[in-house]
């Protein structure tokens, strides 16, 4: 055992003439007697609606919100007598979790100090990531009193009231009155909420199959009833929590000719086999490319934009919306949406179902079996060369595919396209689709390198 930290206490009243009354006391850890414990102790303790002071401490930047100061940096502050409205901070913003509510960055100060700052989906800079190579200029702001139905201890705040009944039950004996403070005495206890432990990850076991305690010792009968309502409502359930399918080409997409398509992960086949059928060139992007994405629950798709029908294109923006433009809205709604817990399955599907084999990727790596040559008839019908490709395209292209590694002979016939592309050819949409491949793969090395730098 590392620590046993107090958050909440008990308090019995009893008062001539009154039926003893228990109330809860929330937020010890936030005011004068943090850490201390009470052990059934008698005290005379004050009740009353009045201005306590507010210890959210808050981080500007560039006269914005960022976030709130951890309960530790704030420590930290207040043992150099920093922790001051308006005090002026520089530091290296570095984000570590981007999870909703979890959301922090780590701020290092130029003598190697770090300030945690909590709660930056709350504010002005939700879902903004940073990895500074420079200071910023940052502005303490502390909060001022805010009146609260408080307790204290011995003229010192030491919590709050929360629930209803504790509040109601105190102003019936007299006790919880605003703007003044009132005595009573009282047993307090202390409750213990938190434990913290040192465990060695590499003596944990988790069983494959999760048998429930009443299964394994017969305490508890299966209600057949609501194994039935646990049933039905599965496909309902599984509605519920459905993730949005919707359509995003953002400056990098376009340059590419292609256009993104997020849906559920559980509809990747299905929507897989609706794309072949209205003959709209694609491919599913590997999971390791879309991290952020796949633990949302979405699967993304690359169009090639080119191949998309027009009545297609029309359908698709009306059942999903318009598309998405711009790279700040895309990571917006991205964002928007809650991490997909691992369990979550269709219902009548004990796992996810693998892709369908018969279905094709339309992009390869071999270089012996791609037909990326400029033959015109080879086009699929009313496919056209795409307006943004350009001969420096095909050049990038090149210097992908030798940075990949790609074999002299794969190289040799890039350059064969690019002069047919010179000598006014169409680009096929064979070609088309490598190229951005060729591309995208490359980017995707170079992510995963920043990222590991980025760890390291």
């Amino acid at each position: 055992m590392v620590g046993v930290e107090p958050a909440t206490a008990k308090a019995t009243i009893g008062l001539p003439g009154f039926e003893s009354v228990e109330i809860t006391i929330r937020e010890l850890k936030n005011f004068s007697y943090a850490g201390l414990v009470f052990n059934a102790e008698p005290v005379n303790l004050e009740f009353g609606t009045v201005p306590i002071p507010d210890k959210t401490v808050k981080i500007k930047l560039d006269a914005l919100t960022l976030g709130e100061l951890d309960s530790d940096s704030i420590q930290q502050l207040k043992q150099v007598d920093y922790l001051k409205n308006g005090n002026p901070l520089k530091l290296k913003l570095t984000s570590i979790s981007e999870a909703g509510d979890q959301a922090f960055v780590l701020g290092e100060s130029p003598n190697g100090n770090l300030l945690k700052i909590n709660k930056i989906n709350f504010y002005d800079f939700s879902g903004k990531t940073f990895n500074d190579q420079d200071y910023r200029k940052l502005t303490i702001e502390t909060s001022a009193s805010k009146t609260r139905d408080a307790v204290f201890l011995n003229g010192e705040p030491l919590g709050v009231l929360h629930f209803k009944k504790d509040k109601d039950a105190l102003r019936q004996l007299g006790l919880l009155k605003t703007g003044q403070l009132t005595h009573a005495d009282a047993i307090i206890q202390s409750n213990f909420s938190v434990i913290g432990a040192q465990i060695d990850p590499k003596t944990v076991e988790y069983p494959t199959i999760w048998t429930k305690e009443f299964q394994i010792f017969g305490t508890q009968s299966i209600n057949p009833q609501q194994q039935e309502m646990i049933e039905s409502s599965a496909k309902i359930l599984h509605h519920i929590k459905e993730r949005p399918t919707f359509l995003f080409s953002t400056e990098s997409n376009k340059k590419f000719g292609i256009m993104g398509l997020a849906v559920d992960n559980h509809k990747a086949e299905t929507v897989t086999k609706w794309l072949t059928s209205q003959n709209v060139e694609c491919q599913q992007v590997p999971i390791e490319d879309v991290i952020r994405k796949t633990k949302k629950g979405l699967a993304v798709f690359h169009l090639v934009s080119s191949s998309i029908p027009p009545k297609t294109l029309e359908s698709m923006t009306k059942k999903f919306g318009s598309i998405i433009e711009s790279d700040s809205d895309y990571q917006q709604k991205v964002s928007s949406l809650a991490t997909r817990p691992q369990f979550l399955k269709p219902p009548e599907q004990t796992a996810q179902s693998p892709p369908n084999q018969s279905i094709t990727p339309l992009l390869s790596t071999t270089p012996y079996t791609l037909d990326i040559s400029n033959n015109v008839k080879t086009e699929p019908l009313g496919v056209k060369k795409s307006p943004t490709v350009t001969i420096d395209d095909l050049r990038n292209w090149y210097n992908a595919a030798d940075k990949l590694g790609k074999s002299e002979n794969y190289k040799k016939r890039i350059v064969e396209v690019a002069n047919g592309f010179k000598a006014d050819e169409q680009l096929s949409a064979e070609a088309l689709t490598v190229m951005n491949q060729d591309t995208f793969e490359l980017e995707a090395i170079s992510r995963l390198t920043q990222i590991a730098q980025r760890i390291a």
